[in-house]
């Protein structure tokens, strides 16, 4: 049964991951002003930002499709001197993994270090709520 599973969901990712159908509303957009002005906040503390992290090597998406991604939707947390992840930008934070050594199947062998470094990103969201 899992193998026929496997199957069914390699035809569905083959057919429905082609382009990318998220718009810049989704990518990064700071929430609408009339949202943040409803909240009291600015639009950057209104801001909820998108976290990826990629394994080094995956067999699920190649090497350039990644650099492609990174390289249309992801901040450069260096662009502006500071190495804050998520403040001052409207694109999504995108790492690849260099020290836990994750596959595509992280949650088989690498669940702790992958919830650790996620859980990174958690408290940089819970900061910027709180400020």
């Amino acid at each position: 049964m899992g193998v026929t599973q496997s199957l069914h969901l390699a035809r569905d990712e083959l057919l429905e991951i082609t382009v990318d159908k998220w718009d810049h509303e989704v990518w990064g957009a700071p929430a609408s002003n009339s949202t943040a002005s409803a909240q009291g906040t600015t639009d950057d503390q209104a801001y909820v930002p998108l976290y990826f992290l990629f394994a080094q090597s995956d067999h699920w998406i190649a090497d350039h499709t990644r650099a492609t991604l990174i390289a249309s939707h992801a901040h450069d947390p260096n662009a502006d001197g500071i190495g804050d992840i998520s403040r001052g930008r409207e694109k999504a934070y995108m790492e690849i993994d260099n020290q836990i050594g994750m596959g595509h199947a992280f949650c088989l062998n690498h669940s702790i270090p992958v919830a650790e470094k996620i859980a990174e990103y958690v408290l940089d969201v819970v900061s910027r709520c709180q400020s």
